[in-house]
């Protein structure tokens, strides 16, 4: 019954996503939605299922050639993908601990718990305390916030992505209810804790409730010098902490030259498969907003690439006022198309141009 309860679901989730094609005011006609999608499967070998997520079925798309099919990116990345790698980027206790050696400025840790067992530094030397009781956790996170010099920190799963399952707590908004709640919630697995990243004034004009990302994404050859090939820049709609755009945010490529985005923020097509000029919160312009401190943001993503070996890695990177802090990195990540569509077409990326490359011919897979 289980796995028919899944099926059905995934079958209403399809049937509203061909809803959601069907009555987009901006969409081509069928008749060329029909050709297109044929012509794109031929060359994709596989249903061409990016067709519409990557709104290509949209007016005034006329490349839809130019973008990679979720069963190509799949493979690059599948094939790029090691497992010492990936368990390094996707352990955010690992990352914290293999980066901090690095020099890169990173969020600063207050702690982490497994189960009801929580680690805490407590002045110069971690400590170890139990959640057994929501007084005793009470206890520990007024300890966690005195220790954060903003007063503010995020728990976040220490694996996983997409910002699922992200909490901030802030002084002054702790109550016992509360408490007894976050309690329940961090027994149930393990959790890092981090001192908020306080963003750039700038950046918190796009939406003040999110810490608007950049994603960077770099390819490094063994022994080579690794190159970006794309960036967009994600934020929040509404109040929401969380900018990922699984929760609804929308995201907006950014012009590598000069750091200044893109004229089109775009919504995934589980929510409205809305395109935006502007904030849908704040109202503020995405052409031409310049991202501060743009170039360092490159050159960190490129660092951190450089202490890794070969990889295919999309970098997430937020702007304080006193320059970029590296959030954490995504070698088998699942918003490669993200970075597709805010670029135009990866197949006309000339740094990916080297990834199907190396793929291809020096790994002949």
């Amino acid at each position: 019954m289980k796995n028919n309860g899944r099926n059905h679901s995934m079958i209403e989730h399809y049937i509203e996503r061909i809803r959601t094609v069907y009555s987009d005011k901006d969409r081509k006609p069928l008749s060329r939605i029909v050709k297109e999608v044929f012509t794109a499967s031929v060359a994709a070998r596989s249903f061409a299922t990016h067709y519409f997520t990557s709104f290509l079925y949209k007016r005034g798309v006329e490349n839809y050639l130019d973008y990679v099919s979720h069963k190509e990116w799949h493979h690059m990345q599948n094939v790029l993908d090691d497992v010492e790698l990936h368990d390094i980027l996707n352990d955010k206790i690992y990352l914290q601990a293999y980066y901090e050696r690095s020099g890169i400025p990173l969020p600063r840790q207050l702690g982490y718990n497994v189960r009801e067992k929580l680690i805490l530094k407590d002045q110069d030397r971690w400590v170890s305390l139990d959640l057994v009781t929501p007084e005793a956790t009470l206890a520990a996170v007024e300890k966690l916030l005195a220790a954060s010099k903003k007063g503010s920190m995020f728990i976040k799963p220490i694996r996983g992505s997409g910002g699922h399952g992200v909490r901030r707590i802030r002084s002054g908004e702790v109550t016992l209810t509360m408490i007894t709640e976050l309690r329940e919630y961090l027994v149930s697995g393990s959790f890092i804790i981090q001192e908020e990243v306080i963003q750039h004034q700038e950046m918190s004009r796009l939406n003040p409730s999110s810490l608007n990302s950049i994603r960077i994404d770099t390819f490094k050859k063994p022994g080579g010098t690794p190159e970006v090939l794309s960036a967009f820049m994600r934020t929040a709609v509404g109040e929401t902490c969380v900018d990922n755009t699984g929760s609804g945010g929308v995201y907006v490529g950014i012009n590598l030259e000069d750091g200044t985005l893109k004229q089109q923020a775009f919504r995934e097509l589980d929510f409205d498969a809305a395109i935006y000029t502007a904030h849908p919160t704040t109202g503020v312009q995405f052409q031409g907003f310049q991202i501060p401190f743009f170039e360092v943001v490159k050159q960190m993503a490129v660092e951190a690439a450089n202490w890794l070996p070969k990889a295919l890695v999309g970098w997430d990177i937020a702007v304080s006022e006193t320059g970029p802090v590296l959030i954490e990195g995504n070698a088998l990540y699942y918003n490669m198309q993200a970075s597709d569509m805010t670029y135009g077409g990866y197949r006309r990326n000339p740094v990916y141009k080297k990834v199907v490359d190396y793929v291809t011919k020096e790994l002949k897979l």
